[in-house]
């Protein structure tokens, strides 16, 4: 997607205060790709605009709850981020503008689901669709939102439902020539495989999705879910090749990410019986993992170890029977 000049489009808002609205949705459109650390700097100044124009403008006091929602949510505060998007939404038959209502419905669904409530962020989806079907300002926000539609149905066990959100997003997106969404679509698609533990597809798509990457963080996602694949598939020196390659991206942003990468490496030495390797790794991030109190990261890591441990034990009991057969062959 082409980079917009927001500098010049602030500007532009500042002499005619009806461009805040279009300077909004092109915002929300080009961090729809990733882009949101790229662009954060700009969200202060956009809502500090609409903070300026909303005694004179009841839509610039929308737009300001619409992005507090957002970055509430994008920042990993879920119950603030609930508290202002509901506040909104119960404003939403009062507001004549269909993409406002449909991105205030998206990002309280994604709310929902990232505090685990997924029968109500469903519900939301739905909702949802029928107000950004028809999106102009903010195309994207239907691929991805075809995209989480699709994932909570996988979540549920309703595959066909979810191939059917897959595919009509996918349709969309080859059918406007649209890029942005593609990725998470790929990505939701080779989950939807492997679960039905069909790795060839799975792997396919997981192809497009890296090919379809447009920024550090997805291109970490997709290789760390392809070495999850290839390890299954038994190519376990291209799949160590592609998680370390994630966690050397990983490890310059959010922490947990890369402590998975870590675990999944442990798991790939496991797998090629370099137990010494596969323990020093995971007992260097269960170190880490401590640190930021992660019980299940914390678990996973100590049910490895053991396999490690057990590994070489049973290796070092082969080793000293077979040296006590050949003593007894000799004597």
């Amino acid at each position: 997607m082409k980079r917009i000049d927001f500098d010049s489009q602030v500007e532009k808002v500042r002499k005619s205060p009806s461009f805040l609205k279009s300077l909004v949705f092109d915002y929300l459109e080009h961090t729809s790709g990733g882009e949101y650390m790229d662009y954060g700097k700009y969200l202060g100044r956009i809502t500090k605009l609409c903070e300026q124009l909303q005694d004179e403008n009841d839509e610039a006091k929308t737009l300001k709850t619409l992005l507090l929602g957002i970055d509430l949510y994008l920042t990993d505060n879920y119950n603030e981020a609930s508290a202002c998007l509901l506040s909104l939404l119960k404003k939403c038959d009062d507001l004549d503008d269909l993409n406002i209502q449909g991105l205030c419905r998206f990002f309280y669904g994604k709310n929902l689901l990232a505090m685990g409530d997924q029968e109500l962020a469903l519900a939301e989806f739905i909702i949802a669709e029928e107000f950004l079907k028809y999106s102009d300002p903010v195309p994207t926000y239907y691929e991805l939102l075809m995209c989480n539609l699709g994932q909570v149905s996988t979540g549920f066990g309703q595959y066909d439902d979810a191939l059917d959100y897959f595919e009509k997003g996918l349709s969309d997106s080859y059918y406007n020539e649209r890029k942005n969404g593609r990725f998470e679509l790929y990505c939701g698609l080779s989950t939807l495989f492997r679960l039905q533990n069909n790795w060839g597809e799975s792997r396919r798509f997981l192809d497009e999705a890296l090919i379809s990457s447009a920024t550090p963080t997805q291109r970490s996602r997709a290789l760390h879910d392809l070495g999850i694949t290839l390890l299954e598939l038994g190519s376990l020196d291209d799949a160590l090749s592609c998680v370390k390659m994630s966690h050397n991206i990983r490890a310059k942003s959010k922490q947990q990410d890369a402590i998975s990468s870590k675990i999944l490496i442990g798991k790939i030495y496991l797998a090629l019986k370099d137990y010494t390797m596969a323990i020093s790794i995971l007992k260097e991030t269960l170190s880490i993992t401590v640190l930021f109190k992660s019980s299940l990261n914390e678990k996973e890591i100590q049910i490895c170890l053991d396999r490690a441990y057990s590994a070489i034990k049973k290796n070092n009991y082969l080793e000293i029977t077979a040296e006590e057969q050949e003593k007894i062959k000799s004597n």
